[in-house]
Order: C-alpha cells, then structure tokens, then sequence
C-alpha cells in the first residue's frame, strides 16, 4: 500500500472515530449526582449557592442543599462552579443547513409550501453541527424556516413551521414539531407580496378573514394550497402561535394591530425598534425574540438600540435571547453573549438567563419538561467554570436527560489534530 493510501485510510478511519464519537450516546449510570455546585436553578427552588441536584432515570427528583447521595450513584462535584439549566437555542438552521453559500446544501426553505413546510422532515440528527451547539451550553435548540425575498408564489412570506429539537445524540431528536409559523414582514415581506407593505397587510387581513369564516378549518383561500390553509387556520384559531419578523416601529405597530384584530397569538422577531412600543408589546401580552447585538444596520433599524432588551423587559415583555443571523449556523455561542450583552446594557440579570432558559420553554410548549431545574423535570443541566453569561466561561459537563454528553465535537477533533497541545491551553 502506497503512502497516498495510507493517507486516505487513515482520514476514513478518523471520519468514522468522529462519526461514532458524535452520535453514539455516552454510557451513564441511572442514578447522577451534581455536588457542591451553585445553583440558578429558574425554578422554585430558586438560587442555591452551595447544593446537590440528584438525577434517576433522566429526570431531577432531588435539589437543595440536603440531598441524599445514594450509594452507587455517579457523582459530579462541580467544586462550587454553576450549574444552570441547559440553553434553548432559538433561530438556528442547523440541521438543515451544511453549507449557508449553496442551495443544494440547503433544507431550511422551499417554494412548495409556505405555511405546511414542516422542519421536522429536514432534519439531520447527524449534522456535525449539533455537537458543537452542544459543547456551547445549549440542550434544546428551535429550528426556524428560512424565507426568501426572491419568492414569487402568493403568501410566499410564510416561511413554515418551527421544530424543537433537543442536542442529544440519536435519531429522534424531534421534541416537538409546528410548534410556531414564521411570517416575514418588513421589506423582505412587502417584496413578496409584490406591492409594498400596505399589499402585505391588506393580503394578510383578508386571508384572516376568509379562514375564520371557514368550518373547522376549511376555509379556501384564492392562491393558498389546501395543506398550507389547514395550517393557517390553526393559526387564525389561536391554537399555533404565529412567529412574525418586523423590525421597524410601524412594522411592529401593524403586527399588534393584525393579532388584536384576528385574535392571533403572536411572538415578534428582531422588534429591534421594540423599546418604543413596549408598553403597547406588554399590554398585549406578545413576547419577543430579541438579538441583543444587531450589527446590521438598515433603515428598517435605525432605531435600533443596545438596550432594547432591557427596555422591553423592564416594561414586561417576555424576551427570548435569539442568535442574530440563523444563516451563519456555527455561532453557536453568540445567543449567550446577546443575553450578556443586554445585562450590559441595563437588563436584569435572572432576566437574561430566563431569555435562554424559561421563557422560550413556555413559550413553545415545553415549560412542564424544560427550562428549569425544578423536581420532575427534565434533566438538562450544564455546569460552567464562570458566570454563564460572561463570553470567557465556558461549560464544563453537558448533561441532557441525565447523560453526560462529553465535549468533544468535529471542530474539537481538528483542533487537537493540528494544534500543538500546549496552544489548546487545556481547553475542552
């Protein structure tokens, strides 16, 4: 065998090392033990500076400072660093996007559908990149659809239905599936609606209007596919709550006006212009994914502002911490910074830790089983060398129902293959 097949052979056999070390699920014990860790619980059983979490079967049925330690247990002794509630990754294509520059590597958006596609069916359990969502904190992660402006088909501003997904290995990563429509508005809506945003809106509100006038959901709609109308009307029905984009002001105005109107249950997106409005946003009752750290500065934001966050939040809007550009997929770690950065900028600290953990449990339906380290309840924890919220901690041990995952990732196995040890600073 000639050195070039050596070479090759010894690539395949690292490509199927990693393939294994990625999905195959880690080995643990029934019962896990957390010691000597503190605690932000998001729960009731609030802050605990020095505690113990003990885990059976998946689940936490012990935290507080008496634990019981069972014999045999596996124990974890976090030597007083933080644990928390794993992070809800919300906005990422990852699992449906391998490559952001191609289309053909791309499953997160369709011409077929507008409100049916279902993320659920282009998911990839064995995407590379949900290890290192992983290694960054994060258990649950909320898929979005993506929309085109270039789309030309009528009501083409609905991107889809979100999927939930949780992080650990194996082929049945589906939390729940439809659990939000995505709607476009804004300029990227108003050029697909072929006409300017007062096409959209009329388009929108008329389309509302003939689907609650419809039996059981059976309302047809001029230019709308029976299987994306019978969605619709879920939606039209307060059942699935509907994911609307606006950045501007006026945008966000329209958005309220439309739920208020159709009696839609809604969840703004970006709302960078938000801190104007946000008494209106919370006399509404409608939540908020929020990027706390928008760079790109168009003139649909410039209103923008750094303490939009803590503005909506002090006025009591419930902010989701959202990654800010779901198209750049390995950027992982920004939806944590995000939540830093609005505590820089004036919101509440338990605020911003609730933006990654609680409230976007509540707000996709899964707040009985995730979100909080809580008796019961999932148990999705990650320990951390630091404050969670500061860019320079990182986890420690990521545990998803009880098992702890590991950090080892495809960016983690090319850096230790080509890095000299001493310039990995012993870093997981």
């Amino acid at each position: 065998m000639n050195r070039l097949s050596l070479r090759r052979r010894a690539a395949q056999l690292l490509s199927a090392c990693a393939f294994a070390l990625f999905h195959s699920p880690p080995v643990s014990a029934s019962e896990l033990a957390i010691i000597n860790a503190h605690i932000l619980s998001m729960g009731s059983a609030g802050e605990i500076a020095n505690g113990s979490i003990l885990v059976r079967d998946g689940r936490i049925v012990a935290i507080g400072t008496g634990v019981t330690i069972p014999d045999g247990a596996t124990i974890i002794d976090a030597t007083g660093g933080i644990a928390t509630p794993g992070f809800i990754l919300i906005g990422t294509s990852a699992s449906t996007v391998e490559f952001p520059l191609s289309t053909q590597f791309n499953d997160s958006a369709t011409d077929a559908y507008t409100a049916a596609f279902d993320m659920q069916y282009a998911l990839n359990p064995n995407s590379p990149f949900l290890a290192e969502i992983r290694r960054n904190g994060s258990t649950l992660a909320l898929v979005l659809p993506q929309v085109a402006s270039d789309r030309k088909q009528k009501f083409g501003y609905f991107g889809g239905q979100a999927a939930l997904i949780t992080l650990a290995p194996g082929n049945d990563i589906v939390v729940r599936s439809g659990v939000a429509v995505t709607l476009q508005m804004g300029v990227d809506g108003a050029q697909i609606a072929g006409g300017g945003r007062s096409a959209q809106i009329q388009q929108l509100r008329s389309l509302f209007t003939q689907l609650g006038s419809g039996s059981k959901g059976d309302a047809k709609v001029d230019g709308l596919k029976p299987e994306d109308a019978k969605v619709l009307a879920s939606v039209a029905a307060g059942t699935v709550p509907l994911i609307i984009t606006a950045h501007r002001e006026s945008d966000i105005l329209q958005a309220l006006a439309l739920a208020h109107d159709f009696n839609l249950k809604i969840i703004l997106d970006g709302a960078e212009e938000g801190w104007m409005v946000a008494d209106k946003i919370a006399k509404q009752g409608v939540a908020a994914l929020v990027d706390g750290d928008d760079g790109d500065i168009s003139t649909e934001k410039w209103g923008v502002s750094y303490a939009n966050a803590a503005r909506l939040s002090k006025a009591g809007v419930a902010v989701a911490t959202r990654l800010g550009d779901s198209n750049f997929v390995w950027r992982f770690s920004t939806s944590r910074y995000n939540a830093g950065f609005a505590v820089a900028n004036g919101m509440d600290r338990m605020a911003a830790l609730a933006s990654l953990t609680t409230v976007p449990a509540q707000l996709f339906g899964v707040a009985d089983h995730y979100g909080s380290l809580d008796v019961g309840k999932q148990a999705d924890i990650v320990l951390w060398t630091g404050d969670p919220l500061e860019p320079a901690s990182r986890p420690k041990h990521v545990i998803i129902s009880g098992i702890d995952q590991g950090l080892i990732s495809r960016e983690t196995m090319l850096r230790d293959r080509y890095l000299p040890a001493s310039a990995n600073d012993g870093q997981p």
